[in-house]
């Protein structure tokens, strides 16, 4: 008895978050992945840093960006 409260316990405590399209109820975890990478990449640019005489560019995500970018394209976290 105790092992199935157990595992009911656990099983509550996972940490992912689901989301759901306000704006298009229809869409699921496929299009939330296209719609996540198409935010990531419109908000990913080079970043330019200055090391002894050569410098160098690697590329930052601004993630808070991307995050509104899935609020407008109609994403919101839903409780489980």
């Amino acid at each position: 008895m105790s092992a199935g409260v157990l595992l009911i316990a656990l099983s509550d405590c996972s940490t992912s978050t689901r989301y759901r399209n306000v704006q298009n109820p229809s869409y699921g975890q496929v299009d939330f992945d296209r719609d996540w990478y198409q935010c990531k990449r419109e908000n990913t640019h080079p970043k330019a840093s200055v090391a002894g005489a050569y410098g160098t560019a690697e590329m930052t995500t601004d993630y808070s960006m991307a995050e509104s970018c899935m609020r407008a394209r109609g994403w919101q976290p839903v409780s489980q």
